[in-house]
């Protein structure tokens, strides 16, 4: 299944959210689902593993 937004889109939707604004009004104003905002944040807010030995 095609996603309904587009690469920039979701980049757009996750940039506004980790600069303050709330998940729910990011995501009821763009294409991107709440859950999948949800999802796409918390990995960036991951980030890449801790480097090895």
């Amino acid at each position: 299944m095609k996603a309904a937004f587009t690469e920039k889109q979701l980049e757009e939707a996750i940039d506004r959210v980790l600069a303050g604004e709330k998940l729910t009004a990011v995501a009821d104003s763009s294409p991107v689902s709440l859950s999948t905002l949800k999802r796409k944040v918390a990995a960036r807010n991951k980030g890449p593993g801790p480097e090895g030995p």
